[in-house]
């Protein structure tokens, strides 16, 4: 998936402008690109042991974006670490798996409510000590306390 991730965010860019970054929680993709994808290329996708590259296709389909493009880096980032826009695609990818197997409003409701959780939890760690010495942190912590005090509701589409 996240293979697929890569390739189709670098398809929909028309160009490189002065470079893309590519932001991912995935080591895999981010050796691949960096590391490794010259030596399979070379080795006619073969790792250095002569099995073949697993997933072949999709490091060929990633390397011709790049190629495309021009100018990508990869930049790793700590997957579930409260990197914001990270956090955002993990939701995202958690909804379509639910929407892809049906599952229910309420249960994509409830995994909303556990990762909302969880950022709370990330966050009041964050702030520890640093409350009432910080305004902004106080009100951050001000609006979770008013967004638990509220009660869930599911969302109907």
């Amino acid at each position: 998936m996240e293979l697929t991730a890569a390739i189709e965010g670098l398809r929909v860019l028309v160009s490189a402008g002065d470079g893309v970054v590519v932001h991912t929680d995935s080591q895999l993709v981010v050796k691949g690109m960096t590391e490794w994808i010259g030596g399979w290329e070379r080795r006619t996708w073969r790792k250095a042991d002569g099995e073949p590259v697993l997933n072949a296709e999709l490091w060929q389909a990633l390397l011709e974006q790049v190629r495309r493009l021009g100018r990508v880096s990869w930049q790793w980032v700590k997957g579930h670490a409260g990197v914001p826009l990270n956090e955002r695609a993990d939701q995202l990818a958690v909804a379509a798996i639910e929407r892809r197997s049906g599952a229910s409003e309420p249960t994509r409701a409830r995994t909303e409510n556990e990762l909302l959780l969880d950022l709370e939890r990330r966050v009041r760690k964050a702030v520890g000590a640093h409350r009432g010495q910080v305004p902004v942190y106080d009100e951050i912590l001000d609006q979770l306390d008013a967004m638990r005090a509220k009660p869930v509701s599911t969302r109907s589409s």
